[in-house]
């Protein structure tokens, strides 16, 4: 039996559904990897910045300061309170 061509139709409809909901979840497990792999990032070179701090007080002065005027939201200063360059130091 010969399908018709609205049944042709449906079955590529069907297909091309299927293939677009493969695709979203492909892209959005590469969106999630990245983000990851960003967040990683940002936690060991944030590492390697801290150690630097205690290590070199210069350096440490350069972060503070670049701290001040490049945080700006509330929760994000309270957070890092201590790294700001009106926080106490301690010595």
């Amino acid at each position: 039996m010969a399908k018709t061509v609205a049944d042709r139709i449906a079955a590529l409809k069907a297909k091309r559904e299927k293939l677009a909901h493969r695709l979203a979840k492909l892209e959005a497990s590469e969106k999630s990897k990245a983000r990851k792999h960003d967040t990683r990032r940002k936690i060991i070179v944030g590492g390697a910045v801290l150690v630097q701090m205690t290590r070199d007080a210069a350096f440490a002065e350069s972060i503070h300061a670049l701290l001040g005027v490049s945080v700006g939201r509330i929760r994000d200063r309270q957070t890092i309170a201590d790294l700001l360059p009106d926080a106490p130091k301690e010595r």
